[in-house]
């Protein structure tokens, strides 16, 4: 996911944590090729390969959650729908039309009313107005180059496609159209056909969806992992398997690579530490699957567990 304005937190303690997380990841920064570093991560891959034990052991039953991930601010719709009309880009970014959905979605569940129905009926078809030729599959596509990954126009990523299938199946879950769970299924599906070039293997094994396509892979942890609950979220809605279990896997075995101490690494490409916004972003994601999931251990996987 794009990074987030900082009007979303209150500014005074925005400005304070992030100059404390600056000054900690200066200092991890210098320590992160170190042979401790790889002591350290050696550590958390050993404790994770015993957390993947743990997880196989569970009945892969999964819940839907209807509420999405919080990010603990107040009036983040106004405030997002504020800063995606900053400038060309923004306005262009095929992603925020999902996360307004479910931002709206998430405000229907705390005060119900025709209004906000209405509201995020409309993000819903907003988002169909996005979707691009692709064969038999639904894909939001970027207009724009990203010079940081080195992306042309016409790039697609799986955390769009999975915040977009997440919105879906809320809308079916609101209205019990079916044509809204399909699409959802297409916009997971466009990202598991190895054709789409989204779904590559891990970094050290297994499988990862990326969230930026790019060469040398990116490896970004958040978009991977709400593409995981998008997966997850349809397997508990439709009852049908696609390969969430097997990403779920392949994220315990892979994210020691991303642990440093009690914080995360945003990517593994440019492998900066996440700011202050991304750290609190991959804690509820974590929440989150323990949620779905109904597995504990991945709250271990949340740096304040394990720092």
């Amino acid at each position: 996911m794009e990074e987030h304005p900082r009007s979303i937190m209150k500014p005074f303690k925005y400005y304070i944590n992030t100059l404390k997380l600056k000054r900690k990841a200066a200092i991890y920064r210098r320590q992160f090729d170190s042979k401790e570093n790889q002591a350290i991560r050696n550590l958390h891959r050993e404790k994770n390969a015993e957390l993947l034990k743990s997880f196989q052991k569970q009945p892969n039953n999964y819940s839907f959650s209807p509420n999405y991930i919080s990010f603990n601010h107040t009036n983040t719709t106004k405030l997002y729908q504020e800063h995606t009309y900053n400038s060309k880009q923004t306005k262009d970014n095929p992603i925020h039309q999902p996360i307004l959905a479910l931002l709206n979605y998430n405000l229907l569940q705390e005060a119900a009313s025709e209004k906000l129905k209405f509201q995020f009926l409309e993000h819903i078809k907003s988002i169909e107005l996005l979707f691009g030729e692709t064969n038999d599959h639904k894909a939001l596509i970027y207009p724009f180059r990203d010079n940081k990954y080195k992306l042309q126009p016409g790039w697609t990523s799986a955390i769009c496609q999975g915040l977009a299938a997440s919105a879906f199946i809320r809308a079916y879950q609101l209205t019990d159209d079916k044509v809204y769970l399909k699409t959802a299924k297409s916009c997971l599906t466009y990202v598991l056909d190895p054709n789409n070039q989204l779904l590559i293997k891990g970094p050290s094994t297994g499988w990862w969806a990326e969230e930026y396509p790019s060469e040398p892979p990116s490896y970004v942890l958040n978009g991977f992992i709400f593409f995981i609950i998008a997966l997850l979220e349809y397997e508990a809605t439709s009852s049908e398997a696609l390969q969430g279990y097997t990403l779920l896997e392949s994220l315990i075995q892979n994210i020691h690579l991303f642990q440093y101490k009690d914080l995360l690494l945003y990517d593994l490409l440019h492998r900066p530490f996440a700011n202050v916004l991304y750290q609190n972003i991959h804690s509820q994601q974590m929440l989150h699957l323990r949620k779905i999931t109904g597995f504990q251990g991945f709250l271990k996987l949340d740096p304040k567990h394990y720092g």
